[in-house]
């Protein structure tokens, strides 16, 4: 979805080629899975931090456009609101320290986009969603001007009465919607995993298995507009910001957003067939006759947002490959937080793939989702449902269990023992212990200092850039 577009009205034509186009790819690429056309070897990992931008005293700036001018880097790009852009780290093949190499990789990076925010009386803030915000900044005027999220907002909202999003948690959140702009609050550090094709079908299953204990461990959204609501509020928020448009999928039951409706039974094929089949095309944008591209197939899983989804690549010679993007985890604390949030990720979900009985037999589908959802909103204090029907607190199953099931992941993998301990160890094992997430450090630094939401927020950046990993931050 990422790529702009040249209009942002469409015809019943242009609805209709595209679909003729999309139905050809999505048969062409069961035709190239059972040819075995698609790499399979090795893997490769990359990520996607979103920041927000804020002034002085710590309030939203509308300086995408400027700020990414400046920095002048293809790696940062703009996202759905003016006050956030994107940071793409590049993409690195496995070696027993591609978590330190990701890391000092999305940490110059971040220290190249501050400095220049720094330039413009500007602040990064690395967070889930931005605890002062205001109503009035997620209006419409505080959208990108790009064709690509015009045209988004128009195909999901035009000609649509408003409607009101409704999330509880400590405190209510009622909020009038009527565009697309809510979901912009909800910004996310996202891993792109590329996995031998063979293997997708697996990893992307293991992936959902993983998705609730790393929501747990790693939540960072606890405010919406001044509200507490979940641990981790991006995911309800976003999910409504999304469902509570009238644009309907050809079934009724199948949702744009959210955890999915079941593992992917047979291979990865499955996935793709499902989106054709269950959405309505959202951006018939014209691409050129060579299907061999999948430029049709990408566009379209590009509108639907599922908090893990497959992806379709390019090597650099051209081979197609599948990659497992992660989509659950939010923006920060800091970058060692994050790395060490995906460090946790990988070596659960690949120690997931290593057992002799498929985890979908071992935890029902049903039961995954409960999970998710469950972690989202109580974070480390959840009950979860795990393998053989057993029932645990969520941190004592990660301490017991999964901590090091994670770094016997890593292992498998080859990653450095040093870089395991500094990670998994040394900081998510203390995340754990303490209870102090993002989300937590957010709820005690605000009561302590009677709800100062800016004072809060510039002690957040403060120890961001000191690149402290948030259990050792101080309220």
């Amino acid at each position: 979805m990422g790529a702009e577009i040249s209009t942002t009205k469409f015809s019943n034509n242009d609805f209709e080629q595209f679909k003729s186009s999309l139905k050809k790819e999505t048969l062409l690429l069961g035709q190239w899975l059972k040819d075995q056309s698609f790499c399979n070897e090795g893997y490769s990992f990359g990520a996607e931090l979103e920041s927000w931008i804020v002034d002085k005293k710590t309030k939203p700036f509308a300086l995408n456009e400027e700020l990414i001018k400046n920095i002048n880097n293809k790696q940062v790009v703009h996202e759905l609101s003016k006050f956030n852009i994107e940071i793409n780290s590049d993409a690195f093949n496995l070696s027993n320290n591609v978590l330190h190499k990701i890391h000092n990789n999305l940490d110059n990076l971040f220290s190249t986009c501050a400095i220049e925010a720094h330039k413009a009386q500007a602040q990064l803030m690395l967070v889930g969603t931005l605890p002062q915000l205001q109503g009035q900044d997620l209006s419409i005027n505080s959208m990108t001007d790009q064709n690509r999220f015009k045209a988004i907002n128009d195909q999901l909202f035009n000609n649509k009465d408003s409607s009101e999003i409704y999330i509880t948690g400590k405190d209510e959140l009622k909020l009038t919607n009527n565009n697309i702009m809510p979901a912009a609050a909800a910004t996310s550090f996202q891993i792109h995993w590329k996995v031998p094709v063979s293997e997708a079908a697996q990893i992307y299953n293991a992936s959902q298995v993983a998705s609730s204990i790393v929501l747990a461990i790693s939540a960072n959204s606890p405010y919406v507009l001044g509200k507490e609501l979940w641990e981790e509020s991006r995911i309800p928020l976003f999910e409504h910001a999304i469902s509570s448009s009238p644009f309907l999928s050809n079934n009724k039951t199948a949702k744009r957003t959210g955890f999915g409706d079941n593992y992917i039974s047979e291979d990865i094929f499955d996935y793709f067939l499902k989106n054709f089949l269950n959405h309505s095309v959202l951006l018939p944008k014209d691409f050129s006759p060579n299907l061999r591209d999948f430029s049709h197939l990408k566009l379209h899983n590009g509108t639907i947002w599922r908090w893990n989804r497959p992806l379709i690549g390019s090597n650099n010679d051209g081979t197609p490959h599948i990659r497992i993007e992660h989509r659950v985890q939010a923006a920060g604390p800091s970058i060692i937080d994050s790395v060490a949030n995906m460090a946790f990720f990988l070596g659960l979900t690949h120690s997931l793939t290593q057992s002799q009985i498929p985890m979908e037999f071992q935890l029902p589908f049903s039961l995954a989702e409960k999970n998710f959802y469950r972690t989202a909103k109580h974070g480390l204090n959840s009950k979860v449902s795990w393998f053989h029907g057993s029932q645990h607190n969520v941190k004592d199953l990660i301490l017991n269990e999964l901590l090091d099931q994670a770094a016997s992941g890593l292992e498998q993998m080859g990653i450095d023992q040093k870089d395991i301990q500094k990670y998994l160890y040394d900081i998510m094992k203390n995340r754990v212990e303490t209870g102090q997430t993002g989300s937590q450090w957010q709820k005690k630094s605000l009561d302590k200092h009677h709800r100062d939401f800016n004072k809060m927020s510039q002690d957040y950046i403060n120890n961001q850039n000191e690149k402290i990993p948030v259990h050792k931050w101080k309220i």
